[in-house]
């Protein structure tokens, strides 16, 4: 109110004397510093402290509110500005779900469909072994049923998210730090974790309510593909492991034991989530009907767990569990500061590298339990009876005939899982020895563990084709 009267007097004073708006005219304008921002990227450094003086109040006030730094531009660099702005906001835009990409760990997608396609490939031949049917089904169409890719997806989308949402909270909670330049290369680098691997939101390269938005719409597409899932129990797995992604960083991660068993849960329970799923569709299809109720799902489960899946899972299981007690031998740093308790920091880098050996040796032995059982009796034969005898006479005279019969020895079922689930397991175990050897202190090595893990179990996969 007091401004409005202040004003009125003034427009009175200046219509009862004209000589005021005259006298004001010749009167030396203030200067006034303003600090004028501009975003264009083509003129960074023209963004500087200007003196602009105030102007008598008239009508070409309005022409004085442009920005002294796009009033300095030519004509045609500042008509180009809102080109330049929408260019640098789509480049952004690109940069980010580059990030996001990388963060949903795109290195594991071959893992998980091969788990589908085993998962779905065992399912099959105990549908195959079980019944009488005179259709033959075969792999292929099976993995292309229009169900089958919604277990696909939902069993990527649950990797990815747990990737996103195992990264967000611990770049918020200070897990991932920010690493100075000059110490991000350096060999005397004590964090290891973030210096081999890549963590966009501690690094400051892509903003937090960006990755939050982009993981709520994951876990959307997730609910909605498990809607497609096929059958009660598969559909239920789904679910729980995209619960189970959220709690494993919220809640499970800081309890000992329990963030290693989840993770692992989660990786074991993909080929038997496509098991199923492969056997409802293979019932609802070629089979004896509908098979979506209670009843039909239990006895589906039954017949996994008396099946090579149920070895799988165990072999799964345990190698998982060891795998990840030597990713936290390597986080051990890390995780020391931020206060979560994994084993090497509650009970230290020794008995971390023990208990992975010992998880390890328990994977190898589900691996090689039923190539053992169906290959070893066929091997001692072979060795034990006059055709072994003959091979190695003719392998002395005759290498390469003694070869391909050795080959032809090697290429059945039974010789060849056996073979592989053998060699997969002693390279699991020759490397967690290895750490076990170090006391779990040389953390470059149990690094390599980690990554070599990941030829052992093609192996051990391999073993049950």
């Amino acid at each position: 109110m007091k401004a409005s009267l202040g004003c009125i007097l003034a427009f009175r004073m200046l219509n009862d004397d004209p000589s005021a708006v005259a006298f004001t005219a010749l009167q030396p304008r203030p200067t006034i510093p303003l600090q004028i921002p501009f975003t264009a990227s083509s003129h960074p450094t023209q963004c500087k402290t200007v003196t602009v003086k105030s102007l008598p109040p008239s009508n070409h006030a309005r022409q004085h509110k442009r920005s002294s730094c796009a009033s300095s531009l030519p004509n045609n660099e500042l008509e180009a500005t809102p080109k330049t702005a929408s260019s640098t906001a789509g480049n952004n835009n690109q940069r980010y779900l580059h990030e996001l990409f990388l963060m949903m760990r795109p290195i594991n997608f071959p893992i998980v469909t091969l788990f589908h396609i085993l998962g779905t490939h065992l399912s099959l031949q105990l549908y195959s072994s079980s019944t009488f049917t005179s259709t033959k089904v075969t792999l292929t169409p099976l993995l292309l049923h229009p169900s089958m890719m919604m277990v696909l997806l939902s069993l990527l989308l649950v990797t990815s998210t747990s990737m996103i949402t195992n990264d967000y909270y611990d770049a918020r909670n200070g897990v991932d730090v920010i690493l100075p330049s000059n110490d991000y290369n350096s060999d005397n680098d004590e964090d290891h974790s973030v210096k081999h691997h890549h963590h966009p939101l501690a690094m400051g390269l892509l903003p937090f309510n960006i990755t939050k938005t982009f993981d709520s719409y994951l876990y959307a597409l997730l609910l909605l593909s498990s809607a497609f899932v096929p059958g009660i129990i598969p559909r239920l797995l789904v679910i729980s492991g995209a619960i189970v992604t959220y709690l494993y960083t919220v809640h499970l991660k800081p309890r000992t034991f329990i963030k290693n068993w989840s993770c692992a849960g989660l990786v074991a329970l993909s080929p038997v989530t496509s098991g199923l799923a492969a056997w409802t569709v293979l019932v609802d299809t070629h089979g004896f009907g509908a098979s979506n109720n209670v009843v039909d799902a239990v006895v589906s489960l039954g017949r996994m767990v008396c099946s090579p899946l149920s070895y799988l899972v165990v072999a799964l299981f345990a190698g998982i569990t060891s795998r990840e007690i030597l990713m936290d031998i390597t986080d051990y740093e890390s995780d020391g500061r931020a206060g979560i308790q994994t084993i090497p920091v509650k009970y230290g880098t020794r008995v971390a590298a023990n208990v992975a050996f010992g998880w390890s040796f328990m994977s190898g032995a589900a691996a090689c339990a039923l190539p053992l059982v169906n290959g070893l009796p066929i091997l001692v034969e072979l060795v034990g009876n006059r055709f072994g005898l003959e091979l190695v006479r003719m392998f002395v005279s005759m290498p390469l005939e003694s070869l391909k019969r050795l080959g032809l020895i090697v290429m059945t079922p039974e010789i060849r899982r056996l073979l592989l689930s053998v060699v997969g397991s002693t390279m699991l175990l020759h490397r967690a020895y290895s750490v076990v050897r170090t006391k779990g202190e040389d953390v470059d090595l149990a690094e390599k563990a980690v990554s070599s893990s990941l030829f052992s179990v093609l192996l051990v996969l391999a073993s049950f084709v």
